[in-house]
């Protein structure tokens, strides 16, 4: 799918680098159900979910509240939108992370992986509007767990990510167990206990 790419090297600029295999090895294992992405950006994360259910022989359903941001994310890395691949695995919607919840059934999606506002208030909503609709051994995943670390003013301040998330994990200790991998400003995994 990837051959195509005209920037290869524009994942050096990445913020989440570092965590694209472990996205990809995810999306690739567990794409038995739905798996959906809250946020798309410049659509790093997006390739390599991408990447990795087209291994697994699933499909990608992306959503974010910028319509432009499907265009942008192929342009980067200069894949044809008619991609047989991306339109056969991937579909963008545009929508609020929160809503777009209302288009699942009860435990049907097998991944989530949540990059969006990074606010407590709205990664604590997000977590709780999707819940149902995580598979029993599904997956929820998100980027930026130490974003209130950053050396950054503006991200250091306004960062709940941590907080909603470690909320999330005592609450629901029964049903997921959480990982917190380091760099890149930390990406989060619930996984499920057997």
């Amino acid at each position: 799918m990837f051959r195509e790419m005209a920037n290869p090297l524009a994942l050096k600029v990445s913020d989440i680098a570092s965590h694209l295999p472990t996205l990809y090895t995810l999306a690739k294992h567990w794409s038995h159900g739905y798996v959906v992405e809250l946020g798309v950006g410049q659509g790093f994360s997006t390739l390599a979910l991408l990447a990795g259910v087209v291994e697994g022989g699933g499909g990608l359903i992306s959503y974010d509240n910028d319509p432009d941001v499907k265009n942008n994310a192929l342009k980067i890395f200069g894949i044809p939108a008619n991609n047989w691949e991306i339109k056969d695995n991937w579909e963008f919607r545009v929508s609020d992370s929160t809503a777009a919840a209302a288009d699942f059934g009860p435990e049907t999606v097998s991944l989530l992986f949540i990059d969006t506002l990074h606010t407590y208030e709205k990664t604590k909503e997000e977590l709780a509007a999707w819940l149902s609709k995580i598979h029993l051994q599904g997956i929820i995943c998100g980027h930026d767990y130490y974003l209130h670390l950053s050396e950054e003013k503006m991200w250091a301040t306004l960062s709940g990510v941590h907080t909603a998330v470690d909320e999330f994990a005592k609450a629901h200790s029964d049903r997921f167990e959480l990982q917190v991998f380091p760099n890149d400003r930390g990406l989060f995994v619930f996984w499920p206990r057997t």
